[in-house]
C-alpha cells in the first residue's frame, strides 16, 4: 500500500467502528475488533488490488475477524462444557463405586477394556468419556470415518467378552 492508501485506510475507522459496534454490541469488543481488522489488513495488504472498493475490504476483513472471533469463542464454551459434564459424571462414577454391584460390573467392564486392543480401546474410552466423534478423530489423527469404526467393533467385541463372561 502507498501512503494514499495508508490515508485512507485511516479513514475508514468510523464506519468500521460503527460497522463493529453493530455486531458486537460493545465498545471495548468494538474497538478491538476494529484493530485486529487493520492489523490484518496492513498484514495482507499484498491482496488488496489498487483501484478496488477500500472499504468494502475492510468491511469484508472486518466481518470475517467477527465471525471467526465468534466461532472460537463458542468453540470455548464448549469445550469448558464438556470439561462440566466430564466432572459431574466422574462425580456420579465415583458415588455409584461405592455399591458392590457396581464395582463387580466395572471391574468386569474393565478387564473386558484391558483385553481390547489398544486402536479400538482408546477411541471407545474417549467416545464413552463424552468425547463427540470428530473430537476423538481429531486427537487421534484419523478420520472421523475410521473412529466410527472402531467404536462400532470395540462394541462389538466388549458384548461378546461380556456375553461370555455371565
Amino acid at each position: 500500500m502507498n501512503a494514499g492508501t495508508m490515508e485512507q485506510l485511516v479513514e475508514q475507522r468510523v464506519p468500521l467502528y460503527r460497522l463493529a459496534l453493530g455486531l458486537t454490541r460493545d465498545t471495548g469488543r468494538a474497538q478491538d475488533l476494529v484493530q485486529d481488522s487493520l492489523l490484518k489488513a496492513l498484514l495482507n495488504q499484498d491482496k488488496f488490488t489498487p483501484g478496488s472498493d477500500l472499504g468494502a475490504w475492510m468491511r469484508t476483513i472486518l466481518r470475517h475477524t467477527f465471525i471467526n472471533q465468534h466461532r472460537r469463542m463458542r468453540l470455548t464454551r464448549l469445550l469448558e462444557g464438556d470439561m462440566d459434564r466430564h466432572r459431574t459424571a466422574a462425580l456420579a462414577a465415583t458415588s455409584r463405586a461405592d455399591d458392590p454391584a457396581e464395582r463387580m460390573a466395572a471391574g468386569e467392564i474393565e478387564a473386558s477394556l484391558a483385553r481390547l486392543r489398544p486402536t479400538l480401546a482408546e477411541p471407545f474410552r474417549m467416545f464413552h468419556e463424552g468425547f463427540k466423534y470428530h473430537e476423538v478423530a481429531a486427537h487421534m489423527g484419523l478420520p472421523i470415518g475410521t473412529v466410527k469404526s472402531r467404536i462400532h467393533q470395540a462394541r462389538q467385541t466388549l458384548s461378546e467378552y461380556l456375553g461370555d463372561a455371565r
